[in-house]
């Protein structure tokens, strides 16, 4: 009788076996935790990214004097929908599709290019933009989103509206007052 026992051969291949199943478990937690948070600052930089550029279209439509809307043409056919604000004092503002899916704002004084900007919301984004003449003229944007291409769901296509009345905002007409005394 040998008083001193070890470990069979069996014992530790059943450990092993246990502690490797235990460790690929984790690691799959791991990673899918990432996701989830990867997926959902995607999300909410996303939505901050429609609330800045729902602020700054809703401002460019209100100071408008005027709105002009482009449908087709073989140059904006590859660019999607373009639209012009003519804002006074020589200021005109253009919404136009990038070609990297995202919204591209221009600003030209004089017909130079003072400001740009441009607003990335999600790869699978569809921008349109619809002006409506009732009595009083409005703009719609319109952002169809689909959801992840990742994801396994089936998450319908979400749309959002941004919808702001033409009218004449007070700030810039000094501006053109003091460039045509």
């Amino acid at each position: 009788m040998n008083p001193r026992r070890g470990m069979s051969l069996l014992e530790v291949s059943v450990t092993i076996t246990i502690s490797t199943a235990l460790l690929y478990g984790a690691v799959l937690l791991f990673a899918s935790f990432q996701r989830i948070d990867r997926t959902a600052r995607m999300r909410v930089e996303g939505a901050r990214e429609v609330m800045r550029l729902a602020e700054q279209f809703r401002s460019d439509v209100y100071a408008a004097h005027r709105v002009e809307q482009n449908e087709g043409g073989e140059e904006t056919a590859a660019e999607g929908p373009i639209i012009t604000l003519d804002i006074g004092g020589m200021r005109r503002v253009e919404y136009r599709v990038a070609v990297d899916h995202q919204l591209a704002r221009t600003v030209s004084v004089a017909e130079q290019i003072s400001e740009r900007d441009s607003y990335g919301v999600g790869p699978e984004t569809v921008f349109s933009i619809d002006v409506v003449q009732q009595p009083a003229q409005f703009v719609t944007l319109i952002l169809s989103m689909s959801p992840d291409t990742d994801a396994q769901t089936n998450v319908p296509r979400t749309e959002r509206r941004i919808t702001a009345l033409v009218g004449r905002d007070h700030r810039y007409e000094q501006d053109s007052q003091e460039q045509n005394p």
